[in-house]
């Protein structure tokens, strides 16, 4: 016993000092997973974080100039003579750097937590181009650009925007714009710095902008946008960068502008180390998390080994066996096996007899002896029949015979003598047609028929089913064709089992025709085929096919129309080459916007001028208002500034200011009182005019002491007219579109492209970011494609029927039009318009207009109400106002017919003057003819009004409002708020649903 107790401790401090084993192993790994993490993110270094290893993709270097020329690219001396310096001047160079450095790129950029672009540059002021992007025609991923003409450095990228059913969404391409002059034609170094969210721009090694953004998508590949690289552009045509540049690197890895400027500081982390070290954090947490359960376990393990002997032997019924040992345990035989007990039953040998017995103490089976009766052998259990009456048994080599007497064991019968009967192989007799079913109550199987015998009864399972009759089970009756179990289902159907039977469902395609078969279904004809509205159904043997119709893509089922030029500003493409587009934005393509200002469609003060925006419009008071911070309405409400108690008037010291509304007089107190203008500290005598100096192009007037400025009228005329201020007067060059090489734009023209404004000014090119209208709902959504937020409740989808139907307040002339009215203007080429509850939704004919309004009607116009139906005035104006003397310029109609203007009437479609500002007019982009043909978009303009610089052979459009263009040059444009040189009808032109041409 003592020597057992000592062996138990021994094993005892083995398992002990196993556990010590284990416990040290884990807490090294734990050890070396932290280290391993931290290396993967950063070392801890002095209390700052090391910076990884920074790669470097030099891009002018990348060009391989010592073998390679680029039309417009030369070397130059640059601020340093380590690195060559590049002109890069000329508007048809290409300089795309070569596949395999876009490759590395890409890949670096793909992988790489945080990178910043490098550049050396020196801009020619005005000039508006891009230093490095990664772009793909005129579609933007990442890009670098620099404005003179606004003074903004912009950071092109792209994001995915998050769409939680799909895991993902489309790519959206945002713009960061920085305020600072890069464009002065003087060296400076640059350098934008992206780290997770945040976005650092240094220049002159001066950290002058930080900003929170989006992350930027950095996996290429993943949006499948075949790339490019190009230094000094965007892509092959436009933003061509006017200057030198040296040093443009792409820089990969945390505080990538340390290898501009070396000096600044870097002990602090980055966003993207600090997004490292915590996601290393996070897989730290994970890993001592796995671990501490693999402990878990260990000590679970070493708990139970504490209980059992530490050896490889086994514990069995309650003895201890030594490894390797066998033993039999009853009719079994067992073995330890490296500590772990197996048994096995214990093999018999084979015997030669039908009914072999085991008797009692032994496990395998053995044969009795044989029994001879009759010359013949029977082996142990066989019975045998020696007459009706006498059964015998062999029992291990005794015949054991009974005998049964009729009178004594057979039941008593019923019936008389002659019904009797004495079956073959029965002792006792039957009598005929007894109901044994009824008598002996079988217990049948519920799926199963109790037949009678004529001695006796049996159980039947039913048809679909099988077994003995007691026992019933469904039978599959699919498995076979034919015969008693097998189906019966014909052509064109498919067998399917039932419990106790079987039916015979048609295939698809395939209609009934009986149980058993089924004949081809014509689904296009009975409507049971799921094919798009637009698709057509086209039968098939026991199928059908959908196809698209031309115009339109899809798998049939689901047909998308095709627009080729792709529905711009929100816009959808409900029709092929039809797109149906936002309030505020109409044309072919959703691209044209609606100058609700110049065709009088704005809801401003009086006293506030109308502003066009690109779908939407604001209103400014002008000089000498201001908005009335207690009261607001769709339009701006103003009051009057009193320059006088303000000290904003420009009257001579010894005069006395008296205010008026919108303005002040000066009237002269004493001899030294002049009527002259005091401006700051300058005088200006009375009739002078200067520039104004806080508003660009804008010129001063002095009259009697008030001094108003007006923006600077342009004469095109006249040779010595300033195309700063006049753009549209200079005609020496202009712009192609960016993805539109047919569609030619005049200087001052302005237009939208990827939600950005653009305008030609020199003949080149400058973007920046759309300014969107203000939402007035708490939630307001963003939909793709489209540029701004807009609400849910669209004022065009909305009821017209609904309870309240506010008027519509329009501005040209002054005049509120009854919900639910519906006209056009004959002013910018005929936009549709109609009133919904108090709101104006304007677009072209055919493009994004709500349903019809009521044929009828009112106008309340200066207090007095005319109600138009079928073109006539029926009741009289207001006292004081003569009535017109036609009916309308244009017809009101009934719903479905149109009533023809009387003689005289000049029809929308051919008397439509647009407005005239002394400038061209908005709207006006030169297409270029393909293969001799025009768009069918642009207008067509008699030779003799080609303007002037316009190609040769092409034509020149004006579509409607700004087609092409939004806004006009700042002179043009406040000229037109006024109303300045503009057609303005005397009376509301109507034209309810009557064809007009655009």
């Amino acid at each position: 016993m003592r020597a057992a107790e000592a062996a138990r401790q021994q094993r005892s401090r083995r398992c002990a000092g196993l556990l010590v084993l284990v416990v040290v192993l884990v807490t090294v790994a734990v050890v070396l997973a932290v280290v391993l993490t931290l290396g993967s993110g950063g070392q801890l270094v002095g209390g700052g974080i090391s910076t990884e290893t920074r790669i470097q993709v030099d891009l002018i270097e990348g060009l391989q100039l010592f073998n390679t020329t680029y039309p417009g690219v030369n070397i130059i001396p640059g601020p340093h003579s380590f690195t060559p310096a590049l002109s890069l001047s000329g508007d048809t160079r290409q300089v795309r750097l070569p596949d395999a450095v876009l490759e590395r790129a890409v890949s670096l950029l793909t992988t790489s937590a945080e990178f910043t672009i490098l550049a050396s540059v020196r801009q020619q002021p005005q000039n508006a181009g891009t230093i490095v992007a990664f772009s793909f025609d005129a579609n933007r991923f990442l890009e670098v650009q620099s404005s003179g003409r606004t003074d903004e450095i912009r950071f092109h990228y792209t994001r995915r925007r998050q769409d939680p059913d799909r895991g993902g969404g489309p790519p959206d391409v945002h713009m960061e714009s920085f305020r600072y002059r890069l464009a002065d034609d003087h060296w400076h170094r640059l350098a934008v710095s992206v780290s997770g969210h945040q976005l650092d721009l240094y220049v002159d090694c001066h950290h002058v902008h930080s900003r929170v953004i989006h992350t930027p998508e950095r996996n290429a590949t993943a949006l499948e946008m075949p790339l490019q690289l190009w230094l000094g552009q965007r892509n092959e045509r436009h933003f061509r960068f006017q200057g030198a540049v040296q040093d443009v690197k792409l820089v990969f890895g945390p505080h990538g502008y340390l290898a501009q400027c070396p000096d600044l500081d870097a002990t602090c982390p980055s966003c993207g180390q600090f997004r490292s070290l915590q996601a290393a954090v996070v897989h730290l947490e994970k890993t001592v998390e796995e671990l501490t359960q693999r402990l878990r376990m260990a000590e679970e393990s070493l708990k139970q080994l504490e209980t059992c002997e530490c050896q490889r032997s086994c514990h069995f019924n309650n003895t201890f066996r030594a490894d390797g040992t066998s033993w039999m345990d009853g009719c079994r035989i067992c073995a330890c096996m490296k500590g772990e007990v197996k048994c096995r039953p214990m093999k018999c040998p084979t015997l030669n007899c039908s009914n072999p017995i085991i008797e009692n103490g032994e496990c395998c089976p053995k044969c009795k002896g044989e029994c001879f009766l009759n010359q013949r052998s029977y082996e142990h259990g066989e019975k045998v029949a020696i007459d009706r009456c006498m059964t015998c048994e062999c029992h291990d080599s005794v015949m054991q015979c009974s005998t049964i007497i009729p009178e004594q064991h057979c039941p008593p019968l019923q019936c008389p003598p002659e019904q009797r009967l004495n079956m073959s192989g029965e002792c006792c007799q039957f009598c005929r047609d007894t109901d044994y079913c009824a008598q002996a109550r079988p217990e049948c199987d519920p799926h199963a028929t109790c037949v009678n015998l004529q001695a006796s009864f049996m159980c039947q399972c039913n048809d679909g089913y099988k077994g003995d009759g007691k026992t019933c089970e469904d039978l599959d009756e699919c498995k076979s064709r034919g015969g008693f179990h097998g189906h019966q289902c014909g052509p064109n159907t498919v067998c399917r089992n039932t419990v106790g039977s079987y039916e015979c469902d048609c295939l698809p395609g395939y209609q009934r025709h009986d149980a058993y078969m089924c004949v081809e279904r014509n689904e296009c004809l009975d409507g049971s085929h799921n094919c798009h509205p637009t698709a057509t159904c086209v039968n098939t043997p026991g199928s059908f096919q959908c196809h698209c119709p031309e115009g339109y893509s899809g798998n049939g089922t689901d047909c998308s129309p095709i627009c080729s030029q792709p529905c711009e500003n929100g816009g959808r493409c409900v029709a092929p080459d039809n797109c149906s587009c936002r309030r505020g934005f109409g044309g072919p393509s959703c691209e044209a916007d609606i100058d609700e200002c110049s065709v009088g469609l704005h809801q401003c003060h009086p006293h506030s001028e109308c502003v066009n925006m690109p779908g939407w419009y604001h209103c400014q008071c002008r000089d000498g208002y201001r908005a009335d911070p207690d009261y607001s309405t769709l339009g701006t409400t103003c009051i009057d500034v009193d320059e006088c108690s303000e000290n904003l008037h420009t009257c001579d010291p010894q005069a006395t200011c008296v205010n008026t509304n919108g303005s002040y007089t000066c009237e002269c107190v004493g001899l030294q009182c002049t009527n002259n203008c005091t401006v700051g500290d300058e005088v200006h005598p009375h009739g002078s005019s200067w520039p104004d100096s806080e508003r660009a192009c804008h010129t001063c007037l002095c009259l009697d002491g008030v001094t108003t400025c007006q923006p600077r009228s342009c004469d095109c005329s006249d040779p010595d007219v300033d195309v700063t201020c006049c753009p549209k007067c200079d005609s020496s060059s202009g712009c192609f579109h960016q993805t539109r090489p047919n569609v030619r734009f005049r200087n001052g023209d302005r237009w939208l492209h990827q939600c950005q404004l653009c305008e030609c000014l020199a003949g080149e090119i400058d973007c920046w970011q759309q300014q969107c209208p203000p939402v007035a709902c708490s939630n307001p959504v963003w939909p793709d494609g489209d540029c701004c937020p807009r609400c849910e409740d669209d004022p065009c989808a909305a009821p017209a029927n609904r309870s309240t139907a506010a008027p519509c307040n329009i501005a040209a002339p002054p005049q509120a039009l009854a919900s639910a009215a519906h006209w056009r203007t004959l002013q910018a080429h005929c936009p549709d318009c109609r009133c919904k509850d108090g709101q104006l939704w304007c677009g072209y004919p055919g493009h994004g207009v709500c349903a019809s309004g009521s044929a009828t009607a009112r106008l309340h116009v200066f207090g007095g109400e005319w109600r138009v139906a079928g073109g006539e005035l029926i009741t009289e104006p207001p006292a004081g106002l003569q009535r017109p003397r036609q009916r309308a310029s244009a017809t009101v109609a009934a719903e479905g017919s149109t009533t023809p203007p009387e003689s005289g009437t000049t029809p929308p479609e051919s008397g439509t003057t647009p407005p005239e500002s002394g400038t061209t007019p908005p709207g006006s982009g030169t297409v270029l003819p393909e293969s001799g043909t025009v768009p069918p978009e642009s207008g067509t303009v008699p030779p003799d009004t080609t303007p002037p610089g316009t190609t040769p052979g092409s034509t020149t459009i004006e579509p409607p409002a700004t087609a092409g263009q939004l806004s006009d040059s700042a002179p043009a444009r406040d000229a037109s708020a006024r109303g300045e040189g503009a057609a303005t009808p005397s009376a509301v032109d109507l034209a309810h649903d009557a064809p007009s041409r655009t």
